[in-house]
């Protein structure tokens, strides 16, 4: 998705409180459901795929005039991606790989997919370093320019009532998410008797990765092959909230930014035996790992995050406010 709003002719005297707004709205749901006899004489693999690229501008920096230049951005993203195993009975001669697995980059994606995307309008090396751009000019103006952002990721495999056998390899079964966003907002304010300037960005993030076993087994047979079951997301997030007053004779230039960030990674297993008590659920003829916050190979899951608010205010008579960075 590669979306751009340009105020630039918004016009001479700009009455609408917003010059340039990008409203972004998308759901995915990914599923796969396997159930009854399947057997492999080699490997056997499952996977649900779900990937997102979304590059987001609302750019009111070229309006002239008198107004208020504001810029709004929203944007939801969210995706469902789903592997349901139910009464199914699975054997294979090698290896078992059950993944599902969400990809979502705001803002850091490569858009070349868009053949009108030059570097005239798009950045080549980061895109859009900058989701918004606001601002105001003339006698009195208020720049308040907003970003709204939020992004759900659920990625989960749910065994139910199923018994998977390998004679010759290992089993990995795994839910993750990757994310790479870039949520950053700036607002640009020149006026002669201006009032405060803010820029605010709010970012909302919520991961749900599980494996879930629910009354089955999961077995290997032949030497030095484990089992690995997974739950991870990879998060890295880069925002920050600018808002800049470079002249004028009194005014104020305000920041604010707010993460609310909240990461589930769970492995569950349930109901210990099958109804004849004599397989395990879980048998392995190496090792068996238990991974919530690690990936398949045991590296730990990241987060990466770095959350700036700063202003800058070049008036004659400054109005002092606070930039202010809230983490949840």
């Amino acid at each position: 998705v590669y979306t751009n709003a340009d105020g630039a002719n918004s016009g001479l005297l700009a009455l609408s409180p917003v010059a340039a707004e990008v409203t972004h709205s998308s759901s995915s749901t990914t599923t796969v459901t396997v159930q009854g006899k399947l057997q492999a004489a080699g490997a056997l693999n499952v996977q649900a795929n779900s990937n997102d690229s979304v590059n987001l501008k609302a750019d009111a920096l070229t309006i002239t005039g008198f107004g208020e230049g504001d810029a709004s951005v929203q944007s939801a993203i969210s995706n469902t991606t789903t592997i349901n195993v139910d009464n199914a009975d699975i054997t294979s001669g090698g290896n078992i790989n059950i993944i599902a697995n969400n990809d979502i980059s705001l803002n850091k994606g490569e858009s070349k997919y868009n053949n009108t995307a030059t570097s005239t309008n798009l950045d080549d090396n980061n895109e859009y370093s900058e989701m918004l751009w606001g601002q105001g000019y003339g006698m009195g103006a208020v720049g308040n320019s907003d970003i709204t952002n939020s992004v759900t990721s659920s990625a989960q495999v749910l065994l139910k009532n199923t018994e998977i056998e390998s004679t010759g390899g290992s089993i990995a079964i795994a839910g993750y998410t990757n994310e790479d966003l870039l949520v950053n907002g700036y607002v640009f304010s020149v006026g002669i008797v201006g009032n405060a300037s803010v820029t605010n960005v709010n970012n909302t993030i919520s991961n749900n990765e599980a494996v879930e076993l629910d009354g089955s087994s999961i077995t290997t047979k032949s030497p030095r092959n484990a089992i690995t079951l997974s739950a991870a997301d990879d998060l890295k997030l880069f925002t920050y909230a600018l808002t800049e007053t470079p002249a004028g004779v009194a005014g104020g230039s305000d920041a604010d930014l707010m993460n609310n960030i909240t990461r589930t990674n769970a492995i569950s297993l349930k109901d210990a035996y099958n109804t004849n008590d004599t397989k395990k659920t879980l048998y392995s003829t190496q090792d068996i790992n238990l991974y919530a916050g690690k990936k398949l190979d045991g590296t730990v899951a990241m987060f990466d995050l770095d959350a700036e608010a700063m202003n800058y205010n070049g008036d004659i008579i400054p109005v002092v406010l606070m930039p202010t960075v809230e983490n949840i």
